[in-house]
């Protein structure tokens, strides 16, 4: 018997320089709706080119989230790694800067 092959989990990651704001709140905002049309099979991940790990997002980005009813408080920086960028079906940069950096 042979069993439906199950369908790869696609990545899209956001990068940014500092990952506290542009790209988490890409990332809310695709996310968001990726839920209301009920697709799951997209993982959205974030990281920054120039961070640190956990830093929380910036008060602006989570009040601007807010007004637009999206939760974005639990986000923590990553910095892109060579590994991210492997993993990754699609990377979208913030800036031409940080696509060359990835690439």
């Amino acid at each position: 018997m042979l069993l439906p092959k199950r369908k790869k989990k696609r990545v899209i990651v956001f990068v940014c320089t500092g990952n506290t704001c542009r790209s988490p709140m890409a990332q809310g905002l695709l996310q968001s709706y990726l839920d209301e049309k009920g697709i799951t099979n997209i993982e959205v991940r974030t990281a920054g080119v120039m961070t640190i790990p956990g830093l929380l997002p910036t008060p602006e980005a989570v009040q601007v989230m807010d007004a637009a009813g999206i939760d974005i408080k639990k986000h923590r920086s990553a910095p892109l790694t060579p590994e991210m960028i492997r993993k990754a079906d699609l990377i979208l940069g913030m800036t031409p800067f940080h696509v060359q950096f990835a690439l």
